[in-house]
């Protein structure tokens, strides 16, 4: 027997069209509730997705215990064969992995370019769904659109222009440090932090090192800050294990190489330390090939 597939949660919202509010209302109108085949949804086009990453580990299992509280908002475009998505990506994520084959959705006949871009960001802030970095992204977003970045910041997320700007700054951060944002205690602040150590003391920082470490301890911003000085202060006052020395002979007074004793594990070196041994080497094989030379011989 051929097991149907299961449709969206319409049911769990009751058999009545909805009528709902919010940043839709800015359109002069409430608009109505309806079940949407996924199939009729355009899932590849992203134009009015801020996120950085879709995490929906934790909507999955609200969707599936409580049904879908929120429609996304989709925009019909005569121009287009499928429905494009202005608003509800991370829902609509959530709901293909739990294998529904419908969303609650407000579909939108006659909305602009404008208005769509700011009915998304509207209702992802009016519900606060938003991360710093999404807000970042959706700053310069609307910059793109021709809007200066005092417009944006006052009209659109009534912020200070200071403030817009320092979220836009989060956009130019490694991608490690963006996608880490917001999970398992790892913050906004977190990276910024990361990323002026990582300017000032370049390769010495890890980025990746450190987001795993903030993760695994816990680490506040302070603590952070703290533990990546001492860590780079420790490396440059570091042996730097040095392989031979120079050393004149006691019978012809020539220099002689001496070794050292060193012994050396590969996968606890510093880089510091790797370009001191490699140096090292280099010297040793050229005052050997200049010893060859000098016999008249080529060395093996």
């Amino acid at each position: 027997m051929t097991r149907k597939p299961r449709k969206g949660p319409v049911g769990k919202q009751g058999p009545k069209a909805r009528m709902v509010p919010g940043p839709v209302e800015a359109l002069g109108t409430h608009r109505v509730v309806e079940a949407v085949n996924l199939a009729d949804i355009d899932l590849e086009d992203t134009r009015f997705r801020f996120r950085v990453t879709l995490r929906v580990g934790d909507l999955v299992e609200s969707i599936q215990k409580h049904g879908q509280q929120v429609p996304v908002i989709l925009r019909r475009n005569p121009d287009r064969p499928l429905l494009q998505v202005v608003s509800g990506f991370r829902r609509i994520a959530a709901i293909r992995r739990i294998g529904w084959t419908t969303v609650n959705a407000l579909v939108l006949e006659d909305l602009s370019d404008e208005q769509a871009w700011k009915v998304s960001v509207l209702e992802n802030e009016a519900r606060k769904t938003y991360s710093d970095l999404d807000r970042g992204y959706a700053i310069l977003a609307w910059q793109g659109m021709g809007m200066s970045l005092q417009e944006v910041a006052e009209s659109v997320f009534h912020l200070s222009r200071k403030q817009a700007s320092r979220l836009k700054s989060l956009v130019s951060l490694p991608t490690a440090l963006q996608e880490a944002i917001g999970a398992d205690g790892f913050t906004t602040t977190h990276a910024l932090v990361l990323k002026q150590m990582r300017d000032r003391f370049g390769a010495r920082v890890d980025c990746q090192h450190w987001i795993e470490r903030i993760r695994r301890e816990g680490l506040s911003v302070s603590r952070t800050r703290a533990a990546v000085l001492r860590l780079v202060k420790d490396e440059q006052q570091e042996d730097p294990l040095e392989v031979f020395v120079y050393q004149k002979d006691a019978e012809t007074g020539r220099d002689c190489i001496r070794l050292r004793p060193v012994r050396i594990d590969p996968s606890r070196l510093t880089e510091s330390q790797i370009t001191n041994i490699l140096q090292d080497l280099e010297e040793i094989r050229a005052a050997l090939e200049g010893s060859a030379k000098a016999r008249g011989t080529e060395p093996g």
